[in-house]
C-alpha cells in the first residue's frame, strides 16, 4: 500500500510518502524497483534448489540451507554441492539485504545420508 500525506508547514507544502509492503506473515518485503538485484537472487536461489539431485554415499556429501524463498520452505538439507551454491546466493542475498518471505524457527544443521539421500536428523 502506498500513501501519500500533504501538511502546509511555514508556507511550504510538505509531503510525506509512506510505503509499507507486507508479506501474508507479516514481514516488510523489498521494495522492487529497475535496480532492486533481490528478485534476480531469489530466482538463481530457486533455479539451483530445483536441480540438486540431493544424492549421497556418506554424510558428508550433504550440506543445508536456509529460508531464502518461498519455494525453500524453512530450508533443509541437499548434496553438498548444491547447498555451497545456495550458501554463496545467501551470502549475496544478505549483502544486498533482500527481506525474508517467511519467519521460521531455528533448526539444527546435521544433515545425513539415507539410502543414498540427503535427509535432516
Amino acid at each position: 500500500m502506498s500513501r501519500a500525506v500533504f501538511t502546509r508547514a511555514g508556507g511550504a507544502l510538505l509531503a510525506l510518502f509512506i510505503f509499507v509492503s507486507f508479506t501474508a506473515c507479516g514481514r516488510i518485503t523489498d521494495a522492487v524497483g529497475a535496480d532492486d538485484p533481490c528478485p534476480g537472487i531469489r530466482a538463481r536461489f530457486d533455479a539451483v534448489l530445483e536441480r540438486a539431485s540431493g544424492a549421497c554415499v556418506q554424510s558428508n556429501e550433504c550440506g543445508c540451507y536456509g529460508a531464502i524463498t518461498e519455494k525453500a520452505g524453512c530450508g533443509g538439507v541437499t548434496d553438498k554441492g548444491t547447498a555451497d551454491q545456495l550458501g554463496a546466493i545467501a551470502m549475496e542475498f544478505n549483502a544486498a539485504k533482500c527481506a525474508y518471505s517467511r519467519r521460521c524457527a531455528p533448526w539444527l544443521c546435521a544433515p545425513k545420508c539415507v539410502n543414498g539421500r540427503c535427509v535432516r536428523r
